[in-house]
């Protein structure tokens, strides 16, 4: 397991402590964390919540930019299919999620 997909890990274990939903993204771009972001669709009550959505929103605002090529996206599960065509539509990769079949 990489440092970033522990990262993402442990996000969600702080975000399910502060009553929030099992769920974390880290984005990275080039060996350095560009963004991350756990679930606050609990917190929220905003069903577009997701980890994946608030990373995608948060590195694309720091680059500037709506395009995500080069990216690499750390995921606790197989993204749902919001996610999965925000993530494919800005042109991140998904490195294996640990808990997935992948």
């Amino acid at each position: 397991m990489t440092d970033f997909a522990q990262r993402a890990i442990d996000f969600a274990r702080l975000n399910v402590a502060e009553g929030g939903r099992p769920f974390a993204t880290v984005i990275v771009k080039d060996g350095q964390v560009l963004a991350e972001s756990a679930n606050k669709v609990a917190q929220t009550n905003d069903p577009t919540a997701h980890a994946e959505i608030l990373a995608i929103r948060a590195a694309c605002t720091k680059l500037g930019t709506e395009q995500l090529f080069g990216t690499t996206f750390y995921v606790l599960a197989h993204p749902c299919p919001m996610c999965l065509g925000s993530q494919e539509l800005n042109g991140g990769k998904r490195a294996a999620a640990p808990n997935s079949a992948d």
